[in-house]
């Protein structure tokens, strides 16, 4: 359901129509990263009485595509700067929310791990 509705979004937008072939291949990718990250961070990551922010839920998953969604088309050049672009958001959303300095380089080697995984 959640590829269904980002993921359609993201292929219109990345289409290869509009962007380099490479770029749209990297873009159809996108939603499956973010779920996978989603939900690696949200089964470590639990809250407790002094991390009782730690809540990740579907909101989250729309403000990385949101963050995606604001850059302008012409700007992602490349496949690189589509997944850097993708990295950032993601630590936008999950990795300024801890507050720790364990808990964020969890969250960094976790999306390193991930963009390895699927990209």
């Amino acid at each position: 359901a959640v590829d269904n509705i980002f993921g359609s979004i993201i292929r219109g937008r990345l289409s290869d129509k509009v962007v380099p072939k490479v770029v749209a291949e990297v873009a159809t990718k996108l939603t499956e990263a973010t779920i996978q990250l989603w939900t690696k961070t949200s089964a470590k990551m639990l809250p407790t009485p002094a991390k009782f922010h730690y809540l990740f839920n579907m909101r989250e998953l729309s403000r990385v595509f949101g963050g995606l969604f604001e850059a302008p088309r012409d700007t992602i050049k490349d496949e690189v700067y589509l997944v850097k672009l993708w990295r950032h958001e993601c630590e936008r959303v999950f990795t300024d929310k801890l507050t720790n300095a364990p808990d964020k380089e969890w969250e960094s080697n976790c999306i390193l791990n991930v963009i390895g995984d699927i990209f």
